[in-house]
């Protein structure tokens, strides 16, 4: 009977030590909130059906967790970084940080320069240390959309067509 005991007060150390460990936030899986805004270069805000600033882990980053994490543009640039819930952020990390603003859904026209969609050769990158709520980017439009285009594209769902009035 108290070998029993025994065993059983050593097994619950090994399961319940390590397991409280984990959970305690030990190592480096540490995640960071992201905030900042995004501008055109001519000050006007990037908006379209789709607007999102992406956070892609580089190549040489040093993050043990390599997720990406997206944040919608706002209607006045801000935007807020999520992993996978609101609320979570970004895990430690350098990131390569791109942009997608589309004007519509049925013909996926980028309104920003092509340059700032790749992670592979991003123009901004951000090393993930520590909370970061300066984060400012001004970009480019696509070549060839107008300034009245940029700012006449749809704000999300429910202001595209068959939503306005009259319909």
């Amino acid at each position: 009977m108290r070998f029993g005991a025994v065993f059983f007060r050593h097994w619950v150390w090994l399961v319940v030590l390590p397991c409280a460990l984990a959970l305690s936030g030990c190592g480096s899986r540490e995640m960071y909130q992201v905030r900042g805004k995004v501008t055109y270069k001519d000050g006007s805000v990037p908006k379209g059906i789709l607007a999102i600033v992406n956070l892609t882990p580089t190549g040489n980053s040093s993050a043990e967790v390599r997720k990406g994490a997206s944040g919608p543009i706002e209607p006045d640039g801000s935007f807020v970084m999520v992993t996978r819930m609101p609320g979570d952020g970004v895990h430690r990390g350098e990131y390569a940080v791109t942009f997608r603003v589309l004007r519509d859904a049925t013909t996926l026209t980028s309104l920003v320069s092509p340059k700032y969609s790749s992670p592979m050769n991003p123009v901004f990158t951000v090393n993930v240390d520590r909370d970061i709520s300066d984060l400012d980017y001004q970009i480019e439009k696509a070549e060839g959309v107008s300034a009245a285009a940029a700012a006449a594209a749809p704000a999300g769902p429910g202001s595209g067509p068959g939503t306005g009035p009259g319909t």
